[in-house]
């Protein structure tokens, strides 16, 4: 439902584009039910899916839940930059390991490959964004980047925005004319999990380079 209402904002915002930032679903072998009805919602609108970690049995290319959704959207489970409304994403999926260390690598080498480099560049990524409010327990993971790292990052390969997928909860940070959105999840994922903060549609204007926040109702 939340992806449903999510889609049909979008449509209704007239986004060239709906970028979904990695765990679709909560497992690597979502039901065949579940399949056909996110089959049914992303061909409503172009749609470009992140792997998250959730979503994958491994790290290789295609080895993960979202196969089924390859005639329908266009799905990123390796690195990869995708034009879109005169930007350029980069896209950068869950990878297992010092995910900073991948990251910084992998963003150099898609910020050579695009083809306008002077069109501006947003980052889409899956892992968390740590900064001093982040709870001890996840300081230490690696499936994460400090702010100050992230907007390091971008100030060397000039990225404008950047959008995090993995942790849950929703989180913003800005520097000069530098952002970094820590999406959040749309639903909760289990027990005791009550999704605050949950649910929101992010949508990047390539006019004005503003970001609107649009609230997506769900079960929460």
């Amino acid at each position: 439902r939340s992806l449903s209402v999510a889609s049909a904002t979008a449509r209704v915002q007239n986004v060239e584009a709906l970028v979904i930032l990695g765990d679709l679903f909560d497992g690597p072998r979502p039901s065949p039910q579940i399949l056909r009805r996110v089959q049914e919602i992303v061909e409503t609108i172009p749609t470009i899916i992140l792997a998250g970690n959730h979503d994958q049995c491994s790290d290789a290319q295609g080895d993960n839940a979202l196969a089924p959704l390859y005639p329908v959207a266009e799905v990123i489970d390796s690195p990869d930059v995708v034009p879109v409304g005169g930007v350029n994403l980069l896209m950068v999926p869950y990878h297992s390991g010092d995910y900073t260390e991948y990251l910084s690598e992998q963003v150099g080498d898609l910020a050579s490959q695009c083809k306008d480099p002077l069109s501006e560049k947003i980052l889409c990524f899956h892992a968390g964004v740590i900064d001093s409010n982040t709870p001890k327990f996840l300081r230490d993971s690696q499936a994460a980047i400090t702010r100050d790292a992230l907007f390091s990052l971008s100030d060397q390969v000039d990225i404008r925005a950047s959008f995090a997928g993995h942790w849950h909860n929703a989180r913003a940070w800005e520097k000069g004319n530098k952002e970094i959105f820590q999406a959040g999840a749309f639903a909760p994922t289990g027990f005791g999990d009550q999704g605050i903060n949950y649910g929101t549609l992010y949508i990047f204007d390539t006019g004005t380079n503003d970001v609107e926040f649009h609230p997506i109702p769900g079960p929460r």
